[in-house]
């Protein structure tokens, strides 16, 4: 762990001189797991088969970071700033996102099966094959963000803001949307079978038509344009 630290020392000095001093930290095939990186700068970091199961780094910075094949399940990212990240093939199941912004950031295959991501910023955000089943997303603002064929069975989007969000192909079964902000939000072909809650404000919803069987195979749609009635 003293060998990591300094080298996470010179990656704070490249990052905080404007890369005169110090070296970029790139991280592959490492075991650390239960690791304290906790409000450190992370800034461009980039990760590659790195197992972070349980780890802390909350309040850090991890903007333009880079992580592929990262286990991160069970971590605690809460109040982490990971503008413009990007995330391929990583678990962050149960794991507590709270209060991090995440705006502009990608991500693809990516596991958040559980994990709490109340008073996130999601803005902007492009995230495909994303998994949010079960997620926690109470208060999230996610203006602006693209999801594309992501599992969303059961998530809370309590009291969130969704203006011209896209959620395309989405399964969004059993999902809440209580107190929520939709507005000129796209749902083409996702399924709202069971969705709860009655929506603050509604308007402008776009897309050709949406699923509303209970096994989310697409054999029972809707236009779109019926579905603001029943969120209401």
């Amino acid at each position: 762990m003293d060998k990591l630290n300094r080298l996470l020392d010179q990656h704070e000095r490249w990052h905080q001189s404007g890369q005169r001093e110090g070296k970029p930290l790139v991280l592959k095939n490492l075991n650390l797991s239960g690791a304290n990186l906790q409000n450190r700068q992370l800034a461009s970091l980039k990760l590659d088969n790195v197992d972070l199961r349980n780890a802390n780094l909350s309040g850090s910075d991890l903007a333009f970071a880079q992580l592929t094949n990262v286990q991160l399940n069970g971590s605690n990212l809460a109040q982490t700033y990971m503008h413009l990240s990007n995330w391929e093939n990583v678990d962050l199941s149960g794991a507590n996102l709270t209060s991090a912004e995440l705006s502009s950031s990608f991500m693809r295959n990516v596991n958040l099966y559980a994990a709490l991501l109340q008073h996130g910023v999601l803005i902007k955000c492009q995230w495909y094959e994303v998994t949010l089943t079960k997620a926690t997303l109470i208060d999230v603002n996610a203006t602006r963000s693209e999801f594309v064929r992501c599992k969303m069975q059961e998530s809370n989007w309590e009291n969130a803001r969704l203006q011209r969000t896209k959620l395309l192909y989405c399964d969004l079964r059993s999902a809440n949307f209580s107190g929520g902000l939709l507005e000129e939000v796209s749902l083409h072909a996702s399924s709202l079978f069971g969705i709860k809650g009655s929506v603050a404000t509604v308007t402008n919803l776009l897309g050709d038509w949406i699923d509303i069987s209970a096994a989310g195979d697409g054999s029972q749609k809707m236009p779109v344009n019926e579905l603001e009635a029943m969120l209401i």
